[in-house]
């Protein structure tokens, strides 16, 4: 996977702001970053499916400078992009992430199988 942090925009507002989860994100200065992957599963944890990422040293170095990027920007989104290119999460991130660990939070229509296998894909 790659991350990185992107701002928030308005609907519309610029032909690069798309919709990611819910969440309005600029694309167009993102400066997505590979993070390494040892292993992704689907858990359940309070009675809905969520993804628990764990990443290799450097992964978990990428995921706490681009973490503590997006914590600091208070309109700003940490953003997950698969292999494949396609977006897979943009949350809001209240401080930085520590720790080789992440949890992604599904909607309930999402496959969460699916979602491991695109995160795996390139590993």
């Amino acid at each position: 996977v790659e991350i990185g942090a992107a701002m928030t925009c308005e609907t519309g507002s610029h032909p690069e702001c798309i919709e990611v989860m819910d969440e309005h994100v600029l694309l167009d200065s993102v400066d997505f970053q590979p993070a390494g992957v040892e292993s992704a599963a689907a858990v359940q944890q309070d009675d809905r499916e969520v993804v628990e990422v764990i990443f290799d040293e450097h992964g978990a170095d990428v995921l706490r400078a681009v973490s503590t990027t997006a914590a600091e920007e208070h309109e700003a989104r940490l953003v997950l992009r698969a292999a494949t290119g396609e977006l897979l999460t943009a949350v809001q991130v209240p401080r930085p992430i520590s720790g080789h660990t992440a949890q992604i939070t599904l909607s309930p229509q999402a496959d969460a199988q699916e979602w491991v296998e695109l995160i795996l894909q390139g590993h």
